[in-house]
């Protein structure tokens, strides 16, 4: 094997090792403007990351950072994988404004990227529409136009994606 294979290897060894022994970060429940929210910090991050279950968007936050509703979603369930990455992590709930979640997250390290799936796809363009500025926004398995399905989508609440480019 060679030496580029083996530290590929024993990187994404590490990353599945934290993943299944758990996090050798200590997440905790922090308030974000009054909702509560689960954060993850490195010691020295290298930038931030929001994110934005889908469904509900309840992740019912415990007293210790605990997560207690949608633990199957793949940002819930992915949450420490990019805390291995030296970012610091932010999991919020539905109702948490997103412009306090990115001024908080950007007092820790920025740039601030906020990460939505599915129906947070949704809370992420409101959040926008309503002058979150985050540095960057990633947006999978979106509700991003009528054609997505759904009444309420990226496109209706923020416009055209040249619109969007001037949000942020």
């Amino acid at each position: 094997m060679k030496r580029h294979q083996r530290i590929g290897f024993l990187g994404v060894a590490a990353a599945l090792f934290s993943l299944v022994s758990g996090s050798a970060f200590a997440d905790e429940t922090v308030s974000i403007g009054g909702s509560r929210a689960v954060l993850i910090k490195p010691k020295a991050p290298r930038a931030s990351v929001i994110l934005l279950p889908g469904g509900s968007g309840a992740i019912n936050a415990g007293d210790n950072g605990e997560i207690n509703g949608l633990k199957l979603n793949q940002l819930v369930r992915t949450r420490h994988a990019y805390a291995a990455r030296g970012l610091a992590v932010l999991v919020v709930d539905a109702g948490t404004d997103l412009n306090s979640a990115v001024q908080y997250m950007a007092a820790i390290k920025r740039p601030v990227t906020v990460i939505g799936t599915s129906r947070g796809t949704i809370r992420a363009a409101e959040g926008i529409a309503r002058g979150a500025r985050p540095d960057a926004l990633v947006l999978t398995s979106g509700f991003l136009s009528a054609e997505s399905g759904s009444g309420q989508n990226v496109m209706s609440i923020l416009g055209s994606p040249s619109s969007l480019r001037a949000r942020l």
